[in-house]
């Protein structure tokens, strides 16, 4: 029953059809956390077309402290979907901390230039299309 959770996901290059998914099932093992770390590139696995997000249950129940970090690629842009369901099934939501990096903003939308991004990061997105 772990209670911190670490989570780095990144460098995707085969078996994307599904990922979604798996990564959503992942989180619900890990639900017994309280304080919790992604990264950015984690967080836009979680963006990836697998269905809405907002139609699996919150997987972290018990959280108290989401952390978000930079990852390998230039992301600037968290889903407010994505926050939404990583945060909203908290029991602690009056006093949940979420901290962002410097420079990174929630959206309804995506609207990163992928024109900004660094050609592995391009080069991933291309495997998600």
């Amino acid at each position: 029953m772990l209670e911190e959770v670490f989570l780095d996901i990144h460098d995707i290059r085969y078996n994307v059809k599904g990922l979604h998914q798996k990564c959503v099932r992942m989180l619900h093992q890990l639900g017994n956390a309280t304080h919790v770390a992604f990264t950015l590139d984690t967080l836009r696995v979680l963006e990836l077309d697998g269905g809405p997000i907002e139609q699996s249950p919150p997987p972290f129940p018990n959280l108290k402290c989401l952390k978000v970090m930079k990852g390998r690629h230039k992301v600037r842009t968290v889903l407010q979907s994505v926050m939404n369901y990583l945060t909203l099934g908290s029991l602690y939501l009056e006093s949940l901390m979420v901290e962002l990096p410097n420079g990174v903003t929630v959206a309804e939308h995506n609207s990163e230039d992928p024109a900004d991004d660094d050609d592995d990061y391009k080069w991933a997105l291309a495997l998600f299309d």
